[in-house]
């Protein structure tokens, strides 16, 4: 896979290259730049694979906490708040966060922000991703691209569980 800092400026396309298997990838025209691959119980977790790094996305229990681990190690490496609205923010244990919020009034549009406010990452539709060069210094740059994809497909995965559950 290629560093994904080659990319920045340019428009990135999320993809399911096949239909039955758990797999999710980040592309330019022809490049893979970020694998994700969800597992566990309900696809619960996700290992994502980028800048030769890797992560393990968790997300637990009732109230639905979210964890960044180490895949080898199971160490807590951030944590994810989630807020209203879909919001979230990721803590890292250096005290460094950053915010993953709408941009449009539709909720087409979403992005990560530093907590100063400046836009990191943009991500349209849920599948079209561009990096903004405020990212280029940013250390975990491929895990907030992972994690605004996580983020926003289990938002949708859950309204539309709830959309059809039956009434009583």
């Amino acid at each position: 896979m290629d560093n994904l800092r080659n990319y920045i400026g340019q428009e990135l396309q999320w993809r399911h290259p096949k239909f039955l298997k758990p797999d999710y990838e980040l592309h330019t025209q022809d490049t893979i730049v970020l694998h994700i691959h969800r597992q566990g119980y309900a696809g619960n977790q996700a290992l994502v694979e980028a800048d030769e790094n890797r992560w393990l996305l968790d997300r637990r229990g009732f109230r639905k906490k979210f964890f960044i681990l180490d895949p080898q190690t199971q160490a807590e490496v951030a944590t994810i708040k989630g807020g209203i609205s879909g919001k979230a923010t990721v803590l890292f244990p250096d005290g460094r966060e950053y915010k993953w919020q709408s941009m449009s009034f539709w909720r087409s549009t979403w992005g990560w922000f530093t907590s100063e406010d400046v836009l990191l990452i943009q991500q349209k539709r849920g599948a079209r991703v561009e990096l903004t060069p405020n990212s280029q210094d940013v250390p975990e740059i491929a895990l907030l691209v992972a994690l605004g994809w996580y983020l926003t497909r289990l938002a949708a995965e859950d309204a539309s569980s709830t959309a059809y559950a039956p009434v009583t």
